[in-house]
């Protein structure tokens, strides 16, 4: 399973944030029955949109998406674009989310909080 920290940003994308490094580039290699994901950093600046990590890893790993959103904008505005996002990955039943922000957790739709 992968963790994923995931935030809107001020346009309205879902973007893919981390502590150690912005991830631009994942490949996978395969090999005794795991699957392992790589990030690779290549530009300091670049923030990967959400939509790659999910192309990317999408039949290869399961998903821990952790809720960061900071910009201020009511939850349902941030959860439900990730969610049919998700959904539309077919990732839907790969996927746990998580964060510290319990009005994100109480915006997400019942099918996901089983």
């Amino acid at each position: 399973m992968i963790e994923v920290d995931v935030q809107m940003t001020s346009d309205g994308s879902l973007s893919v944030i981390t502590m150690i490094n912005w991830l631009t580039q994942i490949r996978s290699i395969s090999g005794k029955g795991r699957t392992t994901i790589f990030f690779r950093q290549t530009d300091e600046d670049a923030v990967p949109k959400f939509e790659e990590v999910i192309r990317l890893s999408e039949g290869k790993a399961y998903l821990n998406i952790e809720l960061k959103d900071y910009s201020g904008f009511h939850p349902s505005r941030f959860v439900h674009p990730l969610v049919a996002l998700v959904r539309e990955f077919g990732m839907h039943e790969y996927s746990l989310y998580s964060s510290f922000r319990i009005d994100f957790v109480r915006a997400l739709p019942w099918d996901v909080c089983r």
